[in-house]
């Protein structure tokens, strides 16, 4: 069924193309001769053809907003249409709904808005069709959509594995983390979880890493032989990654399959062959001793420690000084001010509970049972009782400080258990301010007795490149050699594949069935020796047969940019999922 847009209105730029600045999916009904009514297939829905912004250098982040508010609904749509010339920094057209402009000619005057809808089919092109053929077969065929809680499709679905029937065998410890490139704390947890998780989820805005989880995953699959799929919708982001790869193992020593259109697949099978035409067992680059790493692992744990260690002693160091400033504000300013370090505190906790007892009998918290007895009858031996605890507690104090409390004591004026509670609580403020400044200096001694946090940070980065150099070696010595003594065989196999591919496109009928079948054989057979295979989403079909699981994780890149549809098939052929994005970044548009 043809999809069919209608557009308003529209813009004629210097290349004689037209572009509708809002359009909406619409039905056409014909009525006889040359009578059709249009009508569209959802009313309230009106959408904003960002190319036009886009082409006036409109910042993505800028555009989303854009398209948010020009996208809701609105009173009219005159309101509409001015709020979108606003937008674009353009004065409104006085566009007369009574009186449509003619078609534009070859001769027309371009770079203009021109006053007339248009009407328009959508494009559906080869990678289209195939995607919608390989949604219609996971849905039609019961072998594969019952395979799909094996999947990570089936993860994002909600579908749990088979629990009964024969074990498939397949189920393998993660492989070890090869840091090829540097990963911070929150870089590495990211990537360690993304080794064995169904689905991991990474996102955070550009510059914070993403393709450096991406890099490292790919290289840790790839030593450990695990078949890994990585792709994107974007062809530059699927290009950046396969970039990186390439500048750690050299030209001559890139082992990675980019595949996807038929050109893409030529050129990966010339380069590929040559590659391995090319290896001799005795041009194997050297691998580091696996103590090294490990050593190095070692130590950059330790680092981290040292760096959580001193992180928590700064907190708490923060902490205890703001309770310090809090109990200084509280505690009397005279008091303060002439305080001498050094002397013998009373207990805190003993004037915290005579504390609560002098404020209970005045009244000023509950009180027990057995307490308002004592008050009630025996009034003035709790008051004598009170007082003894307190001048007690404050025989250790300076001399001012006891004169004090014993005038607040006797205050002629006020109630003799007020008088009492005032007294406690003024004491009980100087012991907690000054049982501040103890845990404040405590706290700021054990930070002072860390590694400053700047040499603690260069040891770490300079431990971290060393390993990420070794892990560099690791990567090209261990890969290539695996293949050195299987290159003849390996090449064998990855000209079928590619044969098998071409085939796969001609074939019809039961042929295409006996073909297919050959294919996955020998996908998984190119896939144990060349483990990191880079696809966009909508070429997958063109390289790889769908087929469930063929990979132990798909990494799907730029994730805001990739629509569900085309992620499916992806998630189909791969045990588990690692999807990186920036929730910021403008979503996907169809």
């Amino acid at each position: 069924m043809q999809r069919l847009f209608y557009g308003y209105p529209i813009f004629l730029d210097e290349d004689g193309f037209l572009s509708p600045l809002f359009f909406t999916e619409v039905e056409v009904e014909h009525r006889g001769g040359d009578r059709f009514v249009v009508r569209p297939t959802d009313p309230e829905e009106i959408l904003l053809n960002h190319h036009v912004f886009r082409r006036q250098h409109v910042q993505l982040e800028e555009l989303r907003a854009i398209q948010e508010e020009l996208e809701r609904p609105y009173g009219s749509f005159a309101d509409r249409l001015r709020a979108a010339f606003e937008a674009l920094g353009l004065p409104s057209p006085e566009f007369s709904p009574k009186c449509l402009e003619p078609y534009p000619k070859t001769d027309s005057p371009r770079n203009r808005w021109i006053n007339r809808p248009i009407l328009f089919k959508s494009e559906r092109s080869v990678y289209t069709y195939h995607l919608r053929r390989e949604l219609e077969a996971l849905a039609e065929y019961e072998r594969l959509f019952s395979a799909l809680g094996e999947t990570a499709a089936g993860v994002i679905a909600g579908i749990e594995a088979p629990t009964q029937g024969k074990p498939t065998g397949r189920r393998q410890a993660p492989p070890p983390l090869l840091p090829v490139l540097p990963l911070n704390g929150g870089q590495e947890a990211a990537a360690r979880i993304g080794l064995e998780a169904p689905l991991t989820v990474v996102t955070g805005p550009p510059g914070t890493g993403k393709s450096q989880v991406v890099v490292d995953l790919l290289a840790s699959f790839a030593v450990a032989g695990r078949p890994v799929l990585f792709a994107s919708k974007n062809n530059k982001a699927v290009d950046v990654v396969r970039a990186r790869l390439r500048a750690i193992l050299g030209a001559e020593r890139d082992w990675t399959l980019r595949l996807g259109s038929r050109k893409a697949m030529e050129d990966s099978h010339q380069e590929m062959s040559a590659r391995l035409a090319g290896l001799r067992p005795d041009a194997v680059p050297p691998t580091p001793a696996p103590k090294l790493l490990y050593g190095l692992e070692e130590e950059v744990a330790a680092v981290r420690g040292r760096i959580e260690k001193l992180e928590h002693a700064r907190v708490k160091y923060v902490g205890h000084e703001r309770d310090r400033r809090v109990a200084e504000g509280l505690a009397e300013p005279a008091w303060v001010q002439s305080w001498v370090p050094g002397g013998t505190l009373p207990d805190l906790q003993r004037v915290e509970r005579l504390t609560a007892t002098a404020e209970a009998v005045a009244g000023r918290r509950p009180v027990g049972l057995w307490l308002k007895v004592k008050r009630a009858l025996f009034p003035t031996a709790l008051r004598r009782s009170i007082r003894a605890e307190l001048a007690s507690l404050a025989a250790a104090l300076p001399e001012h400080v006891r004169d004090d409390l014993e005038a607040t004591v006797d205050h002629p004026d006020a109630d003799p258990f007020a008088s009492l509670a005032a007294a406690c609580g003024r004491l009980a403020r100087l012991v907690r301010w000054r049982a501040a400044e103890d845990a404040c200096e405590r706290a700021l001694a054990a930070l002072r007795d860390e590694e400053p946090a700047d040499v603690l940070a260069r040891h770490l980065d300079e431990l971290q490149h060393r390993r990420a150099e070794l892990a560099c070696d690791e990567l090209r010595g261990a890969w290539t050699r695996r293949l050195a003594p299987r290159a003849g065989s390996v090449r064998y196999a990855l000209d079928q594949y590619f044969d098998l591919s071409s085939r796969l496109r001609r074939s019809r009928g039961s042929t295409f069935f006996q073909v297919l079948e050959q294919f996955k054989g020998t996908v998984q057979s190119v896939g144990t020796d060349l483990p990191v295979w880079i696809v966009t989403n909508l070429s997958v079909r063109n390289a790889l047969p769908l087929e469930p699981a063929l990979f132990d994780l798909v990494i799907i890149d730029e994730a805001s940019q990739c629509d569900i549809p085309s992620a499916l098939p992806l998630l189909f052929r791969a045990r588990r999922a690692l999807i990186i994005g920036d929730s910021r970044q403008l979503r996907h548009i169809s």
